[in-house]
């Protein structure tokens, strides 16, 4: 039974490596062989709190702030976040009530300063109120959140962003969760709105949540782009890979594999027309008691102009740890706070592979 086992795992691997396309990343250790120590933190008072306007990364972007390889952020209870060198030594000091909101999909509007881009197929891990993000082996940046609130629930999928949903809440084991949809017409040109669609999954006991997420006026002016984000649990915190350029009309698949060997989730989101490919990795949840979603979110949203036109969720795929199908039994959702008219969860009886998200626009 054990060598029977043993094989199982490993041809699950191969198979959720097709699920997600001829993709090749470096993992880092296991969550196990994680060191979660970080440098003493030396305080400096007589750095000046600055604004920030744009989300802080170890990477290099014109909409983003930069710093150093490995920095550790420190978010204290005041509200105040700090970023150190990896020796310790503090280089930047900001207000969070002061920096530029940004939105973050199925978590809210953040402060600039708790949005933070990762590498493409980046390992995000979280333990407690600690963040590791490792790229090719290396931890490149260390996050701790000690903030007041920092047993926040999120309410998904009653959270006000979310315009209309389907869920399933009681997954007892989902191994892959794969969705394809084409990217709708567009907002009006005039609108600044904020839109976000995906596919997502989420502990039933805790507020974490993965998803590969299309964006609309996200990353790209009133364009459309596409990332993998994370949500650690308990926190206010976003990690999103690096975005891609898509089209209206444009195939899109979103994929969320579990690796038995390394318990980890890979959040992939993919162009199928053009074949490129974003991601990142997290092990912030298992493969059992799960949530499943489809969503549309929006910000800014005024009128049936900001959002887009209808988006079919199609050929949607639920494996569990045996190769077996998962059934699904999806509930819609609309929130009946939007300015919005027109809305409708089209979900077929009997039918998994398929939910339809209806707009006005």
């Amino acid at each position: 039974m054990e060598m029977k086992k043993k094989n199982g795992m490993h041809l699950l691997f191969l198979f959720l490596i097709i699920g997600l396309g001829s993709m090749v990343f470096v993992s880092a250790a296991s969550a196990e062989d994680i060191d979660w120590t970080y440098p003493e933190l030396e305080i400096d008072d007589s750095l000046d709190a600055m604004v920030i306007q744009s989300e802080i990364s170890p990477m290099k972007g014109e909409s983003l702030y930069q710093i150093p390889t490995d920095s550790v952020i420190y978010h204290s209870p005041k509200g105040i976040t700090s970023v150190f060198t990896q020796d310790g030594k503090q280089i930047l000091s900001a207000v969070d009530a002061e920096a530029k909101k940004i939105p973050v999909p199925s978590a809210g509007l953040l402060p600039a300063t708790h949005v933070h881009q990762v590498p493409n197929g980046a390992d995000v891990y979280t333990k407690e109120n600690i963040t590791k993000v490792y790229s090719d082996g290396a931890c490149i940046l260390t996050v701790i959140y000690d903030q007041a609130n920092s047993k926040k629930t999120l309410a998904v999928p009653s959270f006000e962003g979310w315009i209309e949903w389907s869920n399933d809440w009681s997954v007892d084991e989902i191994a892959q969760f794969i969705a394809y949809w084409d990217v709708p017409s567009s907002p009006s040109p005039q609108s600044d709105s904020q839109i976000f669609l995906f596919n997502a999954i989420q502990p039933t006991s805790a507020p974490a949540i993965i998803q590969p997420v299309l964006e609309w006026n996200r990353h790209t002016y009133r364009d459309w782009t596409g990332s993998a984000w994370y949500v650690p649990p308990y926190q206010d915190e976003g990690y999103f890979s690096t975005p891609i350029d898509v089209d209206v009309g444009d195939t899109i698949k979103g994929t969320m594999g579990w690796n038995p060997g390394n318990d980890k989730w890979s959040i992939v989101f993919k162009d199928e027309d053009t074949g490129i490919s974003t991601m990142n990795v997290t092990g912030c949840m298992g493969y059992q008691n799960l949530a499943v979603f489809t969503s549309l979110e929006g910000y800014d949203v005024d009128d049936d102009s900001e959002v887009p036109g209808d988006t079919t969720f199609y050929n949607m795929r639920f494996k569990d740890l045996n190769f077996q199908n998962v059934d699904i039994e999806w509930l819609p959702g609309v929130n009946q706070n939007t300015p919005l008219t027109g809305l409708n969860v089209e979900i077929p009886n009997g039918i998994d592979t398929w939910v339809k998200l209806h707009t006005a626009n």
